[in-house]
C-alpha cells in the first residue's frame, strides 16, 4: 500500500472468491503497451476485527511503539524546519558500501 505504483487489479482481486479466475483483463504497461492479465484467486484471508483476547499480550508494546514512532516523526519534522540540513548522498553511499 506504500508503493508508488498505480493499483491495477487490487479492487478486482479483493472481490474474488476462492479458486475463481477472471480474465483476460486489458491494461496499459508504460514500457510494453497494451497487455492482458488473468487473475486466479488461490488464497483468501477473511477480514477480521481482533478481539481483546487476541491482542491483550501485545497491546501495551504496540501502543508504546506507535507513540514512539509518532513522537519521533514530530521531532524529526521540527528539527528539519529548525536547521538547514544538507545530505551528501554520494558520500553516504560510498561510506555505506565500504563498511567504514
Amino acid at each position: 500500500y506504500k508503493s508508488k505504483e498505480k493499483p491495477l487489479f487490487g479492487e478486482t482481486a479483493f472481490k474474488m472468491n476462492l479458486n475463481e479466475i477472471i480474465g483476460p483483463i486489458p491494461y496499459n504497461d508504460p514500457e510494453k503497451g497494451e497487455q492482458y492479465a488473468v487473475i486466479k484467486c488461490v488464497n483468501t484471508r477473511p477480514e477480521k476485527q481482533l478481539s481483546f483476547d487476541d491482542v491483550k499480550n501485545t497491546i501495551g508494546d504496540d501502543f508504546q511503539s506507535f507513540q514512539r514512532k509518532k513522537l519521533m516523526a514530530e521531532i524529526k519534522a521540527e528539527l528539519w524546519k529548525k536547521y538547514d540540513i544538507k545530505i551528501y548522498e554520494g558520500f553516504l553511499s560510498k561510506k555505506l558500501k565500504s563498511g567504514k
